[in-house]
């Protein structure tokens, strides 16, 4: 099976093993979608653990902010650099018309700086719960919105 993996595919599984198992009991026509989805979410999210200076985690952040806006903007090329995770990315973004603000609010959330359980959960709306609304609007495209969207929201901040 790990041999015809796409390179999204074969990330969420080296690095998201539980989402990439969930993954494969969606519909097929959906998966590459929704592991581009996941594969995305790691590249943002292992960025506290990849930098050793926080400038250097706001600089790679910004990539992907800028990434994501060029993948907004169709009159730009949304992947100059050649990264493997930005072509199944924006084909997931224009399938499923996901919300640029949910990549932006995922993208935001990934860096909060931990100082207190505020902060923590502050990081865990604006990152994990963003990653949950994007894989279920790609993979109910649209008809459980409001749950998707309840998701989001789990606590006030």
């Amino acid at each position: 099976m790990a041999d015809n993996l796409s390179y999204c595919a074969e990330e969420a599984r080296r690095q998201d093993w539980d989402r990439f198992m969930c993954t494969l009991f969606a519909p097929q026509d959906r998966r590459e979608s929704l592991f581009a989805l996941l594969a995305f979410n790691q590249e943002v999210a292992k960025t506290r653990e990849t930098v050793s200076e926080p400038i250097l985690g706001e600089i790679r952040l910004q990539w992907w902010r800028d990434a994501i806006e060029r993948i907004f903007d169709d009159t730009k090329d949304a992947n100059p650099a050649g990264h493997h995770v930005l072509d199944s990315l924006t084909d997931a973004i224009h399938r499923y018309d996901l919300s640029r603000d949910y990549f932006d609010r995922l993208i935001d959330g990934s860096f909060v700086p931990f100082v207190s359980f505020r902060s923590l959960a502050r990081s865990f709306v604006l990152s994990f719960a963003r990653s949950l609304v994007l894989l279920f609007r790609s993979l109910v495209q649209g008809r459980l919105l409001l749950f998707a969207r309840s998701v989001a929201y789990l606590m006030p901040l």
